[in-house]
């Protein structure tokens, strides 16, 4: 068990190490294709669909709930039902989804802004964004499934191919100097398209979890999801805002010039939070089928252990960040930014707690009790 909880924290960090060079790689890029004001829109719709990750309900992690304690017990039936249920759900959140943005972007914007928003280049990178962010959410259900399945290091290798096709493409796309939607396309666009793919090829590969055409109803498993998903939808909702409202407060406030003197630092210190997800996530899983086969005394000495290690790792790798910072920023960007060593030291702090309860937190995610976490 170890070793599989090994495997997939390190095939996750890579995968990561690799998604977060892309980023890198292409903002500094992106800031001189788009102008400051269009790479202060563009960060800040990632921002808002960072915080619009609620939007199904949370069905999602209720999904990897109970799949994870199908999964001990080997209930493949079961597992299909949910999945199905799941994908009903989903898309018709994707319905709706489309009915809202074609509304507002149809008639309510150009009553406010007497133009069409694709006539202006701005905002049809918010328009681009959110069509893509909901296309993919019935897509993400793979991710649950990979997940549950412990199957972690299959998801490592969408998140990697996603990355470099992105990147590859993003800079093609520039250097033909090609429209912003296109290059904007490109950058929401190429999660979906590997998403759509890996779907296809593993349920060809798993086909006991492939939904048969009688799983694809709602039903008592689609009510089971929803009802632990209004748990999750409401933790999820209170961290998705909490963890992203401060580009959208920067921006309302001090305008799009102090949006990318903070965004770029705290990019950054966002490697940190990311790492604690990393690390921690995969714990769900196998809590879960732990769980189901009444394992607990696995599940406190993993937790204790993983919580004592994970607090001290995220601690030192934050100390090391901190004291190269002013040398990190230069050589990332070329210049330094307003109160970037302050903005750093906060998020430093801030993932070092996190990291400490994370491995509690997976603990109560796979037993599926969420209303504590909603309090705390």
């Amino acid at each position: 068990m170890y070793r599989k909880i090994a495997i997939s924290i390190t095939s996750s960090l890579a995968s990561r190490l690799v998604t977060l060079i892309a980023p890198f790689l292409v903002m500094p890029a992106m800031l001189d294709y788009l102008g400051p004001k269009g790479f202060s829109i563009w960060v800040t719709s990632i921002s808002i669909i960072n915080m619009a990750a609620f939007m199904d309900f949370g069905v999602g992690n209720s999904l990897l709930t109970r799949l994870s304690a199908y999964y001990g017990r080997s209930d493949f039936v079961s597992a299909r039902r949910d999945i199905g249920a799941s994908y009903v759900i989903l898309f018709a959140v994707f319905l709706a989804g489309l009915g809202c943005v074609a509304v507002f972007f149809g008639a309510i914007y150009p009553s406010l802004c007497d133009c069409s928003p694709i006539a202006d280049s701005d905002h049809v990178i918010i328009l681009v964004m959110l069509l893509f962010f909901i296309s993919g959410l019935p897509l993400t259900v793979i991710y649950r499934v990979v997940y549950a399945n412990q199957k972690i290091w299959l998801y490592s290798i969408m998140q990697i191919s996603s990355a470099i096709i992105s990147v590859i493409m993003i800079l093609v796309a520039m250097e033909l100097s090609a429209p912003i939607w296109v290059v904007v396309s490109i950058f929401s666009g190429s999660p979906v398209a590997i998403s759509f793919v890996a779907s296809i090829l593993y349920y060809r590969k798993q086909p006991n979890y492939r939904p048969r055409r009688q799983d694809l109803a709602f039903g008592e498993d689609g009510l089971a999801l929803l009802r632990l998903g209004l748990g999750h939808l409401c933790l999820g909702i209170i961290i998705a805002v909490s963890m992203n409202i401060d580009m959208t407060l920067i921006l309302s406030k001090l305008g799009s010039e102090a949006v990318a003197n903070f965004a770029m630092p705290a990019r950054i210190g966002s490697l940190l939070h990311i790492m604690v997800g990393l690390v921690f996530l995969p714990l769900l899983s196998f809590n879960g089928a732990a769980i189901a086969r009444h394992d607990y005394k696995w599940v406190m000495r993993s937790s204790m252990w993983m919580s004592f290690l994970g607090g001290l790792s995220v601690a030192v790798f934050g100390l090391i960040l901190t004291l190269n910072i002013d040398q990190i920023m230069q050589i990332w960007s070329g210049r330094s930014f307003a109160d970037q060593n302050l903005v750093f030291v906060s998020a430093s702090i801030f993932a070092t707690v996190i990291a400490i309860v994370a491995p509690w937190n997976m603990v109560l995610n796979a037993a599926g009790k969420v209303k504590v976490q909603i309090w705390a």
